[in-house]
């Protein structure tokens, strides 16, 4: 999201600070199943290809909120992987990592 990130009154002027810029990451959820709630647990790994380096977002949003993730505002422009994951509310079943999509951050 750039909207608080904008800084500026014109077009003269415009400039992004960077360190307010708040990258996400969304998805949708499959079809109803006995083994998805909407209580299940997200795990997120993310790869800068650019960078080489990875960030691990556990527990970090549930299924049914389909949105999270606030990426380092420092891998704008970079691309990256990433790779989902989820644990159920109780903690004693967990899914096998999806690769989710690999993506330039614009």
């Amino acid at each position: 999201m750039l909207k608080e990130a904008v800084t500026g009154n014109s077009r003269e002027n415009y400039a992004i600070d960077f360190a307010k810029v708040i990258l996400s990451i969304e998805w949708e959820n499959s079809s109803a199943s006995a083994f998805f709630r909407d209580d299940d647990k997200a795990t997120i790994v993310v790869y800068n290809e650019t960078k080489q380096n990875f960030v691990t977002f556990k527990d970090v949003a549930h299924r049914a909120d389909r949105q999270a993730v606030q990426l380092p505002a420092n891998f704008a422009g970079s691309a990256v992987h990433t790779w989902m994951g989820y644990l159920n509310a109780e903690g004693d079943a967990v899914s096998t990592s999806s690769y989710a999509r690999d993506f330039i951050i614009t």
